[in-house]
């Protein structure tokens, strides 16, 4: 006899089409219940509180704030919940972020089609952890690197480096997030240093060739 998984799921897609072709496949398979499909960062976390889904599905590049720091909260205050995060432009910095938040499945969506994601899911659904090989690669790379820029920066430097990424002023920045602009200074120079770097403009293309302000949001977490 087949076992039966009965789990609800969430989605949180910018794609409506994505989302409703998702929902006919998992409502195909016996025991899977929708809980609906959110299309921004705020609208996931509502459904998540209202509805209670046993399981999470999150695009990376949701809008309206920050895919994995969504991801990372259902972890660390709805721990019963099983989190998975379609990576929809596998960077080097959604590498970084994936080994920090280490959720139950991460997937890439060039290697996944409608069935496998399906299948995917249930088995995470089932307390199994699944990575896609491009993933899983990625992942050991960033671990292998003791000298790399995560290790390296700070948190809150990180968090800057969305700013200088998007080419933002020293004003604009410390409005954002009040700071000063002497603040907002003394960190640029700071992550040239570290990162060996010797002016803005070198600091913006790093940024940006590393995956930095593509999908930059205000983020659900303040950096601290």
């Amino acid at each position: 006899m087949k076992s039966r998984v009965k789990a609800s799921l969430a989605v949180g897609e910018r794609d409506r089409l994505a989302s409703d072709t998702l929902r006919m496949a998992w409502e195909a398979r016996e025991g899977g219940t929708w809980a609906g499909a959110a299309g921004s960062v705020a609208e996931c976390m509502r459904i998540c509180r209202r509805r209670r889904p046993s399981l999470m599905l999150i695009s990376s590049d949701l809008p309206g704030g920050s895919a994995w720091d969504l991801a990372h909260w259902v972890g660390t205050h709805l721990p019963e919940r099983r989190v998975a995060v379609l990576i929809t432009e596998l960077t080097e910095l959604e590498a970084v972020r994936a080994g920090r938040v280490q959720p139950a499945g991460l997937l890439l969506r060039a290697e996944t089609s409608v069935s496998s994601l399906v299948t995917a899911l249930r088995a995470i659904g089932l307390g199994k952890r699944i990575r896609s090989p491009a993933v899983a690669a990625a992942l050991a790379r960033v671990a292998r690197d003791g000298r790399a820029w995560h290790r390296l920066l700070s948190q809150r430097e990180q968090h800057l480096l969305e700013w200088f990424a998007l080419a933002r002023d020293d004003a604009t920045i410390g409005r954002s997030l009040d700071l000063s602009v002497h603040s907002v200074r003394t960190f640029r120079q700071r992550i040239l240093s570290r990162l060996g770097l010797h002016s803005t403009i070198e600091l913006i293309r790093w940024a940006r060739d590393r995956g930095f302000g593509r999908h930059s949001q205000t983020c659900l977490i303040r950096q601290r």
